[in-house]
């Protein structure tokens, strides 16, 4: 129990604000790092000792309010218990008022900063599979695991769009389409926050992060409002609706304004226009960068005044108290009213009732995770959950010939850096920040080649080939890339580095069927190397159960379902997404004496590429009008002798509309099961509203016209009036 609290009003917040300092409300809208507090240091050897002094000075001089992240490297379920119950123990006991601390955390794909905790897939791969309830599923578990540490407070999902592939965030994100993020991401904001848990997640970055036209991380982006609201509003619109918690600001600029300073995006449309009532918090040191890197403030008290006055809650400052003690100046000196601290601060006070941290009331008082009837997954249920994850993730893109499945126990040779690194496999956020130092990975996680051991018979590497042999043992191939994040992960082109395409290349030149599996968290170029690969994976960064999941898709113990999320480029400087508009199809001729070619999309893989080892087929599409919208009934059918899960996506293209349309929009995606030899009818119900657009003057409307409805390889075009329904002169086609 963190408070023993003496607090008997019926409304304990508004009672404990009122005995409440400037100076101890100004602490809760403060937030510190670990290593603020910390000695030194500390390593998978070396444990982490925390200092006393330090701790002190924070929470009973500067009375903070939350305390966040790892120091250097994951720490046990037992260590983050020991020193977070220390931290709360001097929230607690020691300060005047005994309240407790927030921590946070960037759990990003799982308990990713938890020694024995489950990583699961990056977001990226969760997104390939297409599949609900397994991100609510995940983030269930993933919840349950923050609170058998002590830590409250989750930094996910990202809800940032996926697209531009040298962004070093593409791996956080759930793909590049809108309605994919919207709907993933109310997936593990449910499955964070309503499942008993008492774990707030956390929406960010609010608002357009990653989509800089360089791909470089916390750079300048310029996009129209209307693009803003029709494609990256929505997932925040639905997390607020969902009953997300607390909210995180882009670092970056919006069309030339620091989000942490714009009034109009934190005030007027999150707060006054979602209706968001949580916490918002800044990123890493994003007041402070006001003044020293955005130069919008001429100050670091400038800075402090303008992300507060735009709506700021809590500054992750994260090393220093400046923020405290600017703050409380400007409110010592009338340019914040305290009338504008409360507000934040009652959030905040309500966000730690809400989560048991507080009291709601006079009888009601914390309870453990052991103390609610919840379920808690076993060990077998977690890794059950992460190996279905990481099998439905990953996402065969070329299979010629019908070269897989192989047979159970072929011979392979199985060679790359990927097939022994740990962390190409994990990806960023993984027992470190960047994910990239393997030592910090526990001994207990397999390799792709100690996985492969037990599978398949391997002969060597491509290294041990004889050139005069004339085996035709196929060849797997793992490449992929060292993880990175933020902006250490900034790149200068998606290339696969020259060592690894010289690697294929001397395996393709052995003539044996190269199987080349990709491990990274974005599209890597692979250009002239595609055409000569017998088989193509993108495997993404599927965590802990690559190998066996790999292995399982090699060998055919179930059929590669996963389909992409992002459209996969083909050249290096040409990334189009798949909802592009009718004049990025023109190709370069432009009609110069002859009809327009449409060549100009020219991807290597499009948005939602993905083979199978079953043939299912796509029948009988069928378009209603209703009342409120549209009806569409699309018949599948699995002619295989193998059960297969089919991922089926619904696009909807405007026709003809007074704002430029884009090619096709996706609308509607269901991931089924089909057993052997069945057929299934699907219904998607297509409201009015997924016919609309915005327009210019940032409004959502609707338009008549033709609308043309594809599922698969089907498409049907329908005529809708003025009032949703059939025009009688205008039959469906």
């Amino acid at each position: 129990m963190y408070l023993e609290s003496k607090i008997i009003s019926e409304d304990p917040i508004e009672e404990l604000m009122s005995k409440m300092t400037l100076a101890e409300k100004i602490g809760q809208m403060t937030q510190i790092t670990l290593e603020t507090v910390s000695k030194r240091k500390h390593s998978t050897s070396e444990k982490l000792e925390l200092d006393d002094e330090a701790l002190r000075t924070a929470l009973l001089e500067f009375h903070v309010g939350s305390i966040i992240n790892v120091y250097s490297n994951a720490m046990s379920f037992e260590d983050w218990n020991f020193f977070i119950s220390k931290i709360q123990d001097v929230a607690c006991k020691e300060s005047r008022l005994g309240i407790p601390v927030i921590y946070g955390i960037d759990a990003v794909h799982g308990a990713n900063y938890m020694l024995g905790g489950t990583v699961f897939p990056q977001n990226l791969n969760l997104a390939a599979t297409w599949n609900r309830e397994l991100v609510r599923d995940i983030a269930r578990v993933t919840a349950c695991e923050l609170i058998e540490s002590g830590i409250h407070w989750n930094f996910a999902p990202v809800l940032d769009l996926g697209r531009h592939p040298m962004w070093s965030r593409f791996s956080e994100t759930f793909g590049e389409d809108s309605y994919l993020t919207t709907e993933l991401g109310r997936e593990n904001i449910l499955g964070q926050q309503n499942s008993g848990y008492s774990v707030a997640a956390c929406a960010k970055h609010f608002l357009g992060y990653g989509q800089a036209h360089t791909g470089r991380d916390r750079t300048p982006v310029l996009l129209p409002d209307r693009v803003v609201r029709e494609l990256y509003l929505p997932p925040f619109s639905e997390a607020v609706k969902s009953g997300v918690a607390t909210v995180m600001v882009n670092s970056g600029e919006l069309n030339g304004r620091p989000v942490h300073a714009d009034y109009r995006l934190l005030t007027n449309l999150l707060r006054d226009e979602l209706g968001f009532e949580g916490v918002i918090v800044s990123d890493w040191e994003d007041v402070e960068k006001l003044h020293t890197i955005h130069r919008v403030a001429d100050s670091s008290k400038d800075a402090t005044l303008q992300a507060v006055r735009a709506g700021l809650d809590m500054s992750m400052t994260p090393f220093t108290f400046e923020f405290s003690k600017l703050l409380k100046e400007l409110v010592e000196e009338g340019l914040i009213s305290e009338r504008r601290i409360d507000e934040s601060v009652r959030r905040i006070l309500n966000l730690k009732r809400k989560l048991g941290l507080l009291p709601r009331n006079k009888d009601e008082f914390p309870e453990t995770i052991q103390e609610k009837s919840i379920h808690i997954p076993s060990q077998e249920e977690r890794v059950a959950l992460n190996l279905e994850s990481a099998r439905q993730s990953m996402v065969l893109l070329k299979n010629q010939d019908d070269l897989l499945p192989l047979k159970p126990g072929s011979k392979i040779v199985l060679d790359g850096p990927a097939s022994t690194s740990l962390p190409m496999i994990h990806g960023s956020w993984t027992y470190t920040w960047q994910g990239a130092d393997a030592s910090a990975y526990p001994d207990d996680i397999s390799t792709i080649a100690t996985a492969f051991a037990s599978r398949f018979r391997l002969q060597g590497k491509v290294s041990d080939i004889d050139p005069l042999d004339h085996d035709v043992d196929p060849i797997v191939l793992c490449i992929g890339e060292i993880p990175s994040v933020e902006k250490p992960g900034d790149v200068n082109d998606l290339d696969i580095d020259k060592a690894q395409h010289a690697f294929v290349h001397d395996a393709i030149l052995t003539g044996r069927p190269v199987i080349l599996v990709l491990f990274a968290g974005r599209p890597r170029l692979l250009k002239d190397l595609s055409d000569k690969v017998a088989a193509i994976i993108w495997a993404g960064q599927p965590g802990p159960c690559s190998g066996r999941a790999l292995a399982d898709l090699l060998d055919g113990s179930f059929s590669p379902s996963g389909r992409l999320p992002f459209t996969y480029p083909k050249h290096s400087a040409v990334f189009h997404t798949y909802d592009h508009k009718w004049a990025d199809k023109v190709g370069a001729d432009y009609g110069l004496g002859q009809s327009f070619s449409m060549d100009g999309f020219d991807p290597a893989w499009e948005f939602g590429s993905g083979l199978s080892y079953t043939r299912v087929s796509y029948e009988a599409l069928d378009v209603q009008n209703t009342v409120s919208g549209l009806d569409v009934f699309i018949t599948i059918r699995n002619h295989g002798s193998h059960i297969q899960r089919e991922n089926l996506l619904l696009f909807v293209s405007d026709e003809y509309a007074s704002i430029t349309p884009a090619v096709k929009k996706l609308r509607r995606f269901e991931s089924i099961v089909l057993d052997a030899g069945t057929e299934r009818i699907v219904q998607f119900a297509l409201p009015r509203a997924d016919l609309m657009f915005v327009d210019e003057f940032g409004k959502w409307v609707f338009e008549p016209g033709s609308f043309k409805i594809s599922v698969g390889d089907l498409s049907k075009i329908i005529f809708v009036g003025t009032q949703i329904g059939l025009d009688p002169d205008q039959p469906s086609r």
